[in-house]
């Protein structure tokens, strides 16, 4: 997926001698927004082209490999939410991003349509379900189970 969206180790060194990693989302050419992983560590221990952690991280202060592995997670949640923002069409899909997304973000807090008061509702509950043609959301809205969204974003990559 080619969204403009790529990690970045912020500037500013915290008194322990890390730097915040963030993935910065760039919605059009004028603006952006800086998303905390809440994974920091020493700016000579991240690799600004392949965006990831460097094996040069010293084991006191974590795995590089399961750090690279919880970037990937948490990228794949960042694009999970702005594909789900522009399918709805939201307009302001940078403030969008930033009001759902938060470093321990699961899918089942997304936007849902709430049928009762006819407008959008954040944190439905809305679970992956594995059906015969593939992975799709279930919601339960007016608490009737609705297995209509389908068509909506592959989940393919979530284990249910």
């Amino acid at each position: 997926m080619l969204l403009p969206l790529k990690a970045v180790i912020s500037t500013k060194v915290r008194k322990d001698g890390k730097s915040v990693i963030y993935y910065q989302y760039c919605f059009s050419s004028t603006h952006r927004v800086l998303l905390n992983t809440d994974i920091a560590i020493p700016k000579v221990c991240w690799n600004a082209k392949r965006q990831c952690v460097s094996k040069g991280l010293p084991a006191e202060m974590g795995d590089f490999e399961g750090l690279n592995a919880e970037l990937g997670r948490i990228r794949k949640a960042i694009e999970t939410i702005i594909e789900h923002g522009l399918g709805i069409g939201e307009r302001n899909i940078g403030v969008y991003v930033k009001a759902l997304y938060k470093p321990d973000f699961k899918v089942d807090t997304l936007r849902s349509w709430n049928y009762s008061i006819a407008n959008w509702k954040i944190g439905e509950k809305v679970e992956v379900v594995n059906g015969s043609n593939g992975k799709y959301l279930r919601t339960n809205p007016d608490n009737k189970v609705t297995d209509n969204l389908q068509h909506l974003i592959d989940f393919d990559w979530i284990a249910p």
